[in-house]
């Protein structure tokens, strides 16, 4: 498994050492202790994220690797919008059924009075 960091000229090989070295330690902690094709790929886009939060415009960000995204075992709970709305969508769902069969019980009761 090889990880590449592209620098420049003037870039300060001691901070790129340090960012390649958090890189690093950031592939097992997602893909798991298991280092293979498979195992990297299925964590591809955790990857990703995670390298993103690490390298921000070009620049390492000042991070550690507890840091980086929510890491529970292994995998992040990035913030985003679809997962807010997803998260407040399961919360109104029973209330959202709940009303729905009252109101349909209301309206079997108008139309068939004493079933």
């Amino acid at each position: 498994m090889y990880l590449l960091l592209v620098t420049n000229r003037q870039s300060n090989i001691l901070e790129d050492l340090d960012t390649l070295r958090l890189l690093s330690k950031l592939v097992p902690e997602y893909a798991g202790a298991m280092l293979d094709e498979e195992s990297v790929a299925r964590a591809a886009f955790d990857l990703i994220f995670a390298f993103d939060e690490v390298i921000s415009n070009g620049h390492k960000e000042n991070i550690t690797v507890q840091q980086v995204g929510a890491a529970g075992g292994g995998r992040a709970a990035w913030p985003s919008m679809r997962g807010r709305s997803g998260r407040a969508a399961q919360g109104t769902a029973p209330e959202g059924a709940r009303a729905g069969c009252a109101g349909a019980a209301r309206q079997q009761q108008r139309l068939w009075p004493g079933v």
